[in-house]
């Protein structure tokens, strides 16, 4: 499907056809009668204000692939998240990042890209008053490499601290994969926190915002964690060692276990 900005460019190049021409054009069934003087002006200075805009400004236009952030309600059986259609918060703005190799999805008129410490493996998402509200990161793997463990760890630890918990999944054993969610309130503030065990590190998403904006981060994180995507798959365990099987040397029969008593016989 064409974009904006491509239907935008091929109509500024009609019209300034139109003004060259002065109409009297006809393609097909489609014709177009000749112009006034004037209509041929404002036709051919409409069609140069809409190629210059597609060359000089094409950031004007949402990206191929923007979608609608609509009502999203939260579907804790299977985890998943599910948008209605009607919204207007738009995820304008993709990014991908070659140093944590991942690539996301968020509204440009809500945050600011800050990619200063991607070489520490964090990317920021600030708002117009310059407060961090999401961060993405890709860390390396803790030395126990259990995703329950690490989930339970860190709760104990922000627990500790004075985070309150409103929600945390998997919720149920079979829903347990190579993730987990942490989220509620410490103070006025509301977090969400999701990480995920991949195979050479942990890629997390974390959410910090006042709880007067929860209305709309509520709808905002499902469709940014829907969007967020990590290369390098998850992280598999490796498989338990098969015991060594004893040499030859030590296994002996039953005659040759009894020959040193028969021996001793003699």
């Amino acid at each position: 499907m064409p974009t904006i900005l491509q239907i935008t460019f091929i109509v500024g190049l009609f019209l300034i056809i139109v003004g060259v021409f002065g109409g009297g054009i006809e393609v097909k069934e489609i014709r177009i009668p000749s112009l006034a003087p004037m209509s041929r002006i404002f036709s051919f200075v409409i069609g140069i204000v809409f190629v210059v805009v597609c060359i000089a400004f094409p950031g004007v236009f949402p990206p191929e692939g923007a979608m609608s952030l609509g009502k999203f309600k939260n579907d804790k059986v299977n985890n998943t998240e599910i948008a209605d259609a009607d919204s207007n918060i738009i995820l304008d703005k993709v990014h991908h990042s070659d140093d944590l190799r991942m690539t996301f999805a968020f509204p440009f008129k809500m945050f600011i890209l800050d990619t200063t410490q991607r070489k520490n493996g964090v990317l920021i998402l600030m708002d117009a008053d310059r407060h961090v509200r999401v961060k993405i990161t890709r860390r390396p793997l803790p030395d126990v490499k259990d995703v329950r463990l690490g989930r339970e760890q860190e709760r104990e630890a922000l627990e500790k601290v004075g985070y309150t918990f409103t929600y945390v999944a998997p919720e149920k054993e079979e829903n347990w994969k190579n993730w987990y969610v942490l989220s509620g309130l410490t103070n006025d503030t509301v977090f969400y926190f999701k990480r995920w065990y991949l195979a050479d590190g942990v890629g997390s998403i974390e959410f910090t915002f006042p709880i007067e904006l929860r209305s709309v981060y509520d709808r905002l994180i499902p469709a940014m964690v829907q969007q967020l995507s990590f290369e390098g798959g998850p992280y598999v365990a490796a498989p338990t060692p098969t015991p060594a099987v004893p040499s030859n040397s030590t296994v002996r029969t039953k005659k040759e276990a009894e020959a040193p008593r028969n021996l001793r016989s003699r």
